[in-house]
């Protein structure tokens, strides 16, 4: 799984951060991306490249504010 985020609404992108979405028949596998930074107009992408097809069940955000 690819994860990038833009600062500025999706005019540009920042650098790609891969994590394993682990091996085919693996279930309830958990991938996670921490200290991202901040951003006022962050918006995020996240791209899976895989033979398969792939069904995203589940995600949040957490958020801590000043």
């Amino acid at each position: 799984m690819m994860l990038t985020y833009s600062n500025d609404g999706g005019n540009t992108w920042g650098s790609e951060l891969w994590r394993s979405a682990g091996k085919e028949g693996q279930y309830r596998l958990q991938v996670a991306w921490s200290r991202l930074g901040t951003a006022k107009n962050r918006v995020f992408r996240l791209v899976v490249s895989d033979p398969a097809p792939w069904r995203l069940v589940g995600a949040w955000l957490e958020m801590e504010g000043s």
